[in-house]
């Protein structure tokens, strides 16, 4: 009954819900003064805690480094186990060296498998509560966080968000989703993202992040989002919104999903207009190919295609750079599962539910080499995995309950990336301490350098 008489106050709320959904976002920057004397500075970092300067001399000399005293604190995740996700070296990849810069504290709601933790340990940040009903997805948080859990959003509080910083939320999607019933806020599934915007509201958490489905922008002509934005407006936050494909953050899978930054009014106007994190210039397309497994054992939980398979031209899934490029398929219909792709480009989007997918579940079909020659295969748990950038020392479940738990998680270089700039964001202003090294050297030739580089850090609250 509760849960009625909240989907009906929504719908009424969504009738007269005319506000406008977007605002155009300002820029954040964080000024860094360096000061050069004889010697040229790099990879220079002055943080709250430990702080190294590498100083390299112009002279003839050899490169010293000069490092600062201070002491680190925060939590993390300690870095022997921080282990790469790729299980090669694959064009570039991303670094898992840790950020010792002052990172910040936050929840996780709907957390899954805890891709935000997966994400945000090497970035010095610190996960004060996870909230996760599913037990089997508890199972494999369980495994890297050992913190705070809530198994139930209605038991969470307003004393349980003392002293966060960001909330990171991802509500059930299916909803909203293409591939659901598409029933909205009328589906109780549909109304957690505007009980956790009023949760959060309410305990005035300075930052908050959504993650949905892009389809969610436009569920009854765009009522339902103009509702939620005015929603967390007349609570004083300013909302921001932009589609983040995760093809642009290292990812192996063309990936959509609509991110909404919600920002308190004070916390705005001290830190400035918010900007999404841009992808690096020199970014280029993952291929599927970079994950799978160099031997691939049929015999296992992943069945072979063996009849039905049908060739054509490749054909591009979305007319865009690293759109999935399908090159045969399976049986008859449209489902996502029948379609086979080319595994020089990104795989499909992989989904949580394997109903109605044909033959390639929830993962898609690829064209692989084997053991026995070439297959036509879906991809195993652990190649789902990777597309979504876990590390491949996290333990998943094989079968239905792996693919389900792996296409319900949040790419983690996008979350990575996000965290990066809040980082920068929420604390804009030079720091009252500075990192300073000393650098000297003599060459051969008689040559010396020697000068002192001081590099302001990022401020802590």
């Amino acid at each position: 009954r509760e849960t009625d008489l909240h989907s009906t106050s929504l719908l009424r709320e969504l009738i007269y819900s005319v506000a406008p959904c977007d605002s155009k976002p300002g820029e954040s920057r964080c000024n860094v003064e360096i000061v050069n004397g004889s010697c040229t500075a790099a990879s220079m970092v002055g943080t709250r805690g430990a702080i190294v300067n590498n100083v390299v001399s112009t002279g003839n000399g050899t490169a010293v480094e000069g490092v600062g005293t201070g002491t680190r604190t925060g939590t993390g995740m300690p870095l022997d186990k921080w282990a790469s996700w790729q299980p090669g070296n694959h064009g570039r990849e991303e670094t898992n060296e840790q950020d010792l810069a002052p990172g910040f504290k936050y929840v996780d709601l709907f957390s899954g498998i805890g891709c935000a933790g997966l994400a945000l340990a090497p970035l010095n940040c610190e996960c004060v509560m996870s909230c996760e009903c599913d037990v089997d997805a508890l199972t494999v948080q369980k495994t890297h966080y050992s913190g705070k859990v809530i198994e139930r959003f209605e038991h969470v509080t307003v004393n349980d968000l003392e002293g966060v910083e960001v909330a990171f939320v991802s509500c059930p999607c299916q909803s909203f989703s293409l591939a659901g019933k598409q029933k909205g806020v009328r589906d109780e599934r549909g109304t957690y993202m505007f009980r956790s915007a009023d949760l959060l509201a309410r305990a005035k958490v300075p930052v908050m992040v959504f993650e949905m489905v892009p389809h969610f922008l436009k569920v009854e002509r765009g009522a339902v989002t103009r509702a939620f934005v005015r929603r967390l407006e007349n609570r004083g936050y300013r909302v921001f919104s932009k589609v983040l494909n995760a093809i642009h953050y290292d990812a192996p899978q063309y990936r959509e999903r609509v991110f909404f930054v919600c920002i308190r009014e004070e916390v705005a106007q001290r830190c400035g207009g918010w900007s999404y994190p841009m992808p690096d210039p020199t970014w280029y397309v993952r291929p599927v190919s970079s994950v799978l497994d160099s031997e691939f054992k049929s015999a296992q939980t992943v069945k072979t295609v063996r009849s039905g398979v049908q060739w054509h031209m490749p054909v591009r899934q979305v007319k865009c750079v690293g759109s999935p490029v399908r090159v045969g398929r399976v049986g008859i219909g449209s489902r996502t599962g029948n379609y086979i792709h080319s595994i020089d480009h990104p795989i499909c989007t992989q989904k949580s539910s394997p109903f109605s997918e044909g033959e390639g579940g929830t993962s898609g079909l690829v064209a692989r080499q084997t053991r026995y020659g070439p297959r036509v295969t879906k991809l195993s748990v652990r190649e789902v995995c990777r597309c979504m950038q876990v590390p491949d020392w996290l333990d998943m479940p094989e079968g239905d309950v792996g693919y389900r738990l792996a296409g319900n998680g949040v790419c983690c270089g996008v979350l990575r990336a996000l965290g990066r700039t809040l980082k920068t964001y929420l604390n804009p202003q030079v720091a009252t301490h500075t990192g300073t090294g000393t650098g000297t050297g003599t060459g051969a030739g008689g040559g010396t350098g020697t000068g002192n580089v001081s590099n302001p850090g990022i401020c802590g609250k």
